[in-house]
């Protein structure tokens, strides 16, 4: 009796010392599955981390790009101007010396012009038309109105006089416009002793010079 007992509680005691262990396996693997699950979670946590860093950096380095970019533009923005600044002043500064350029050169023609043997050749052919001109209307005035006069016997030498003289004065001055008064159109009419005439129609003499 005492050894069915006896075995009873050995069986008793084996019987609960299993439980236990299973009991304690259990405990353990739930341990061992938290721990596990915890370490996914710091894992993923420091993945967040190490991504937060990186987008940290990766934003730092653009805004450090983009101040650079805007700072270029800026330096380049106040170089064109400087540059647009300088041209604009050379642009003007050669204008300045093209057109004084243009000027002394148009001077200088002008002056090579006068002097050459040219314009002296039309220069007294000019005068010559204009005092041939002026003694044919001077004696068409006067026979006009001193019809009785002989012109080539009474005046010949006053009118030639008076021509040499003209010419002299006129040779020593440079070409004048042409005068509109009557006795710079007429300048014998004085010599001679006339009167200003009415006005006339004095298209038989050509275009004026």
């Amino acid at each position: 009796m005492h050894c069915m007992v006896v075995s009873s509680s050995i069986h008793a005691l084996a019987y609960q010392s299993e439980v236990n262990l299973k009991q304690a396996l259990e405990v353990e693997e739930s341990s061992r599955s938290a721990h596990s699950e915890l370490n996914l979670v710091h894992n993923e946590i420091n993945q967040l981390k190490n991504d937060a860093r990186a987008k940290k950096e990766l934003l730092t380095l653009q805004m450090a790009e983009e101040l650079k970019v805007e700072k270029e533009l800026v330096e380049n923005e106040v170089t064109l101007k400087r540059e647009n600044e300088n041209l604009e002043a050379l642009v003007k500064e050669w204008t300045e010396i093209l057109l004084q350029a243009m000027e002394d050169a148009k001077i200088k023609a002008v002056e090579e012009y006068k002097s050459s043997a040219e314009y002296h050749e039309k220069l007294v052919e000019v005068r010559t038309t204009s005092y041939r001109k002026g003694f044919k209307l001077s004696r068409w005035l006067t026979r006009r109105e001193f019809p009785h006069l002989d012109l080539i016997v009474d005046s010949r030498k006053r009118v030639m006089t008076a021509f040499s003289t003209m010419r002299q004065r006129k040779w020593e001055r440079e070409l004048m416009p042409p005068r509109t008064t009557w006795r710079s159109i007429y300048p014998l009419t004085p010599l001679l002793g006339m009167r200003s005439p009415e006005p006339i129609d004095a298209s038989f003499l050509g275009p004026p010079l």
